[in-house]
């Protein structure tokens, strides 16, 4: 206190000093210039009074928080989509005119139920022309079997004749003759079987086309997306018609959901989650990592390429309020401290002014820049502050995980319970 009293008055004397000298070049100069200089000295008076009377009386006060044990939990942040584990889109391998749609968008649907129907008028005539041309290929099979027959019998009878004869007849032409006529019988019974087996192959064709007509579904689930309308025209020449989107199961959904490539090391099978969506801005759902990609995804913006990592999450829905399409916000735990040392963040931010140096009194009334931060700590090491004596002390640290509002303090000094500054606030 006393030196503050003699700080206090060194600046009074030195004030002092300052008007007599003012004054003694108001008295000699010119007679002319001495009101406006007068004036100047009262202007120099009234600043002298303000500083003695409010400038020497500046206060500072510290706003703190207390260092203290606790637990910490880090997640990892990322955004995505919601979407039915197992989803079919159903089509068509035949082209032909929608006649019936048996189904509409949210119905539920059992595996092999008929979902639409196909005109199969063209489909029945060609069934018919395939059913004729296998009963026309077994009529010429029979054909040629008599045919065969008869050779075959033609040829033993000479054969015998011209044992008995002793070579004499018939003559060695007419045996040849005779063996071709048997081989051409039997090369035509053979195509016989053959355009039977031609026939009932294009028989079986139409009757696969028939039941193709008949649009079913593969699984059991619930139709996300009806695409078609009766009377519409199918055309499957070049790629398959997409006529229907059905979800197998909503009450399981998966969150498919992009990490950053600078949390995926954090990242793990088997994480708990949790997520919030827009639907429901007061609601926070579950979810579990079930998969991490290996493979990046990457999205070029105008100004950089970002490199995510898709990274899926089972949801249960139990009550089928969430939907396959909406936008998720998930919160990943990929870490859980309990029972460690943690401070704010804003304690760790804090660091007191460097001290100015003291100036004459003239050039303390002058306008001068901004008091100056302290200088940022070297070599890694981190500084808290706290009060002693009314004064920033500081005490060095090593931090670990942070949530982003919260630090952990892995090394140090610095005991729970120690009160730590976080901002200063100068008296006016």
């Amino acid at each position: 206190m006393r030196g503050s009293m003699a700080l206090f008055s060194s600046d009074r004397n030195a004030g002092a000093d300052d008007i007599r000298r003012s004054l003694q070049a108001v008295e000699s100069s010119s007679s002319r210039y001495r009101w406006p200089l007068i004036g100047g000295g009262a202007v120099l008076v009234l600043l002298l009074s303000f500083y003695f009377f409010t400038g020497s009386g500046n206060g500072t006060t510290f706003r703190t928080v207390k260092a203290e044990k606790g637990n910490l939990t880090v997640v990892v942040t990322a955004t995505g989509t919601l979407e039915p584990v197992k989803e079919v889109t159903v089509g068509t391998e035949i082209s032909g005119i929608v006649q019936e749609v048996l189904v509409d968008e949210n119905d539920r649907v059992k595996k092999g139920q008929a979902l639409a129907r196909l005109n199969t008028d063209k489909l029945e005539a060609e069934y018919s022309q395939a059913f004729s041309s296998v009963s026309s290929a077994e009529a010429g099979l029979v054909e040629a079997r008599a045919t065969l027959d008869e050779a075959r019998e033609n040829l033993k009878k000479l054969e015998e004749l011209h044992r008995l004869s002793g070579g004499l007849t018939p003559s060695k032409q007419d045996l040849l003759t005779a063996r071709s006529t048997m081989n051409r019988a039997v090369a035509k019974e053979n195509s016989a079987k053959a355009s039977i087996k031609e026939a009932k192959a294009r028989l079986a064709v139409t009757e696969i086309n028939l039941k193709k007509s008949v649009i079913r579904t593969p699984i059991n689930g619930i139709v996300l997306q009806r695409k078609i309308e009766p009377g519409q025209t199918v055309a499957a020449s070049f790629s398959t018609p997409e006529l229907f989107v059905i979800a197998e199961n909503l009450t399981q959904l998966v969150l498919k959901a992009e990490v950053d490539e600078a949390d995926i090391g954090r990242v793990h099978t088997g994480q708990p989650a949790t997520f919030t969506v827009d639907a429901f801005p007061g609601r926070v759902f579950d979810a579990k990592i079930t998969r991490v990609r290996f493979a990046p995804t990457a999205s070029t913006s105008t100004s950089e390429a970002v490199v995510t990592y898709e990274t899926t999450l089972r949801v249960n829905n139990n009550d089928l309020v969430l939907r396959p399409g909406m936008t998720a916000t998930a919160e990943i735990v990929v870490e859980k401290l309990t029972d460690v040392l943690v401070v704010p963040n804003a304690a760790l931010r804090f660091a007191p002014p460097v001290e100015a140096p003291k100036k004459s009194f003239i050039a303390s009334l002058m306008p001068g820049p901004p008091r100056r931060s302290r200088p940022p700590s070297q070599n890694g090491e981190k500084r808290v502050w706290t009060v002693k004596e009314k004064q920033p002390v500081a005490i060095a640290v090593k931090t670990g995980s942070t949530d982003g509002t919260n630090t952990v303090i892995t090394e140090g000094d610095l005991k729970p319970g120690t009160d730590l500054i976080i901002e200063m606030i100068e008296a006016k």
